[in-house]
């Protein structure tokens, strides 16, 4: 029992993490939250990067990313979750606060991995 706990505490770091990073990048760029929460989601895919990155990869005026880098297979996979989880990434079609989103959806994370019930 105290492996499974162990596992849930680093569990639980990371996902502050990640909504560490997405609250910053929010904060900074002034874009729609799930678009934003999905491309972070992919940059801390390859491993993390500063939010200063993730707000390049985010900035429309840059070039489209090539569909054969890692950037985009991230995505792809962000994209993936996001619809196992049954978060909308489309910018209107979901209101809701982020903490309303994070917790849902790590709630529905966790249920599915049978870390709660």
């Amino acid at each position: 029992m105290g492996a499974v706990g162990g596992m849930a505490q680093v569990n639980v770091r990371v996902d502050r993490q990640v909504k560490n990073r997405a609250e910053e990048v929010l904060r900074l760029s002034g874009a729609s939250l799930p678009e934003l929460i999905k491309k972070v989601v992919a940059k801390v895919a390859q491993g993390g990067g500063q939010c200063e990155e993730v707000l390049a990869a985010v900035d429309d005026r840059q070039q489209t990313v090539a569909p054969d880098t890692p950037f985009a297979a991230s995505w792809a996979a962000a994209d993936r979750l996001y619809a196992d989880l049954g978060i909308a990434t489309s910018p209107a079609s979901d209101d809701r606060g982020w903490d309303t989103i994070y917790s849902e959806a790590m709630d529905e994370r966790y249920r599915q991995k049978g870390m709660i019930q």
